[in-house]
């Protein structure tokens, strides 16, 4: 029996995805290991459980040797560290603590990214009152941690922006919080240290998952941040290795994924990359998160494959069935007439790349209203295919085999 080791963190959106885990572990029949910060609903799904509030090395070394652990799960970008070092003393499937410094800190990942050709934003970290005048924008500024944490940061300044770095600097002197912003700039916090960077004027906003399978990178979802004008919509489904994107997004996503793969050395993990795309078509890989995130549970339905369980049989060197398909992503309304539902009819055996949002708003009794203004239709479509034609081909096919019946108007 293999025994898979999750880290995660409680009260945040990582305990929503080591539910996720720790179940399709059960359901591979493995048995699960789960350590988290403090006491949470989730630790009752795991076969052991135990709190390391200290955020221990020690803690962790001790349970993962006493357990004999084949693998260690990372939910949660705090533990990084932590995991990384459990693989390299180990000898564990995943990356090591070196690795995950390289990218999980945004001033090494900056660092990383130019040496190898990419762009990123200018950015400054402060540690005494001269930095401030080393700074030649006056564009608005965001501030935010170097530790890949996600938006969590406890300070007032965490992700947080600012008109221009003067005025960031005007608030840190009313609040008289110049000494401990440069203390904690000088020694660190469990978020890092904090970066001052300049904020990117972006037409696109992507968070797009990856999962290196071996040294192989295999399919996931771009999420897009920004929600686009409706009835027309399609763009990227986002994935490397057998899904690609196009032109420069590609081109830009290539790179990266080369990088971690090739230069950093990262192996069976899941991890999420933020990608911008400026309005003058400047691609940016701003972010790096080493946890597996929110991607991989989002989209289960969509493929009808429990993407943890292949991925974890995948970071074992056991056979897995990841999804792969060459695609586009189609994200399309379907209108139903105004009217009162009386019945909906669904397709039988739906494709597995049709995803329908909005079912259980179609009920018999739903008042349908009148289609006014951008998006009061119930239902939509999510397609994946191999070519734009084919999307709408799947769309219009889903769309012919949905029948509605409207109760009759009385007179």
């Amino acid at each position: 029996m293999k025994n898979i080791l999750v880290y995660g963190l409680a009260g945040w959106e990582p305990e929503k995805e080591a539910r996720v885990v720790l179940n399709a572990i059960r359901n591979l029949g493995y048995r699960s290991i789960f350590l988290c910060d403090k006491p949470n609903e989730v630790m009752k799904l795991a076969d052991y459980a135990e709190v390391n509030p200290l955020w221990s090395y020690d803690l962790l070394k001790k349970i993962a040797t006493q357990q004999k652990i084949d693998l260690a799960i990372l939910i949660v970008d705090f533990a990084s560290s932590l995991v990384g070092r459990l693989n390299r003393e180990l000898d564990l499937p995943g990356p090591t603590d070196h690795q995950y410094a390289l990218v999980s800190d945004k001033l090494q990942w900056s660092k990383i990214a130019i040496q190898n050709g990419l762009s990123m934003p200018k950015e400054l970290l402060i540690t005494k009152i001269d930095d401030f005048e080393n700074w030649d924008s006056t564009n608005t500024i965001i501030v935010k941690p170097t530790k890949s944490t996600g938006n969590v940061s406890n300070e007032y300044f965490g992700y947080k922006y600012y008109d221009s770095l003067q005025d960031f600097k005007k608030e840190l002197v009313l609040k008289n919080d110049l000494d401990r912003f440069f203390h904690i700039n000088t020694h660190g916090t469990i978020f890092g240290k904090y970066i001052v960077q300049e904020r990117l004027d972006y037409k696109l906003w992507g968070n797009l998952g990856l999962t290196i399978v071996g040294k192989e990178l295999t399919v996931n979802e771009m999420h897009d941040r920004f929600f686009h004008a409706f009835p027309y919509q399609t763009h990227q489904y986002a994935s490397l290795g057998p899904i690609t994107l196009t032109g420069s997004q590609n081109r830009h996503a290539e790179k990266v994924c080369d990088i971690l793969v090739n230069k950093v050395g990262f192996k069976n993990t899941g991890l999420n990359i933020d990608i911008i795309e400026t309005i003058d078509k400047k691609l940016f890989t701003v972010d790096i998160n080493v946890r597996f995130g929110s991607t991989w549970s989002t989209f289960l339905p969509l493929r009808k494959i429990n993407y943890f369980e292949q991925a974890i049989n995948g970071f074992l060197g056991l056979s897995c069935d990841l999804p792969k398909t060459k695609g586009f992503y189609l994200r399309h309304k379907i209108d139903f007439q105004p009217g009162v539902i009386e019945s909906v009819t669904w397709p039988k055996n739906l494709n597995p790349f049709v995803q329908l949002q909005g079912m259980e708003f179609c009920l018999p009794g739903t008042v349908v209203a009148q289609t006014t203004g951008r998006h009061t239709w119930p239902l939509e479509a999510l397609i994946t295919a191999d070519s734009e034609a084919h999307c709408w081909q799947l769309y219009n096919e889903v769309k012919d085999n949905i029948k509605v019946s409207y109760q009759k108007i009385k007179n």
